[in-house]
Parts: C-alpha cells; structure tokens; sequence
C-alpha cells in the first residue's frame, strides 16, 4: 500500500489475471460498495529492464 497526501490518494498493488479481476474484488470492500471510495485499475505489464530504454537492442 502506497499513500500520496494531496490529492488524497492510496494505492493498492495486486497480482491478478486481469484488471476486470480485481475491480470485481474492490467493488466489494465497504467503502466502495458504499460509494464514499472511487477506484482506478491500472493494469501494469512485466518489468522491463532499464538498459532497454537506452539500448533498443537489449531485449533481443
């Protein structure tokens, strides 16, 4: 869980097999459910390393 203090803002990381996944777990917890959270899935991809973003042919 990661916290950002203005905008009020905490973050949530799952492993999951997709997004739509883990909006059906979220849309649960009380205070979603509830309407007093708003939510936003961002689905991430793999890691990829550093040097690809200055060597185009590190991922070969």
């Amino acid at each position: 869980m990661y916290f950002q203090p203005d905008p009020i803002t905490v973050t949530l990381v799952f492993e999951a097999p997709d997004a739509d996944s883990v909006s059906a777990r979220l849309a649960e917890y009380p205070m979603v459910a509830a309407g007093l959270l708003d939510i936003r899935v961002v689905q991430l991809g793999p890691w990829v390393p550093l040097k690809a973003l200055f060597r185009p042919d590190a991922l070969a």
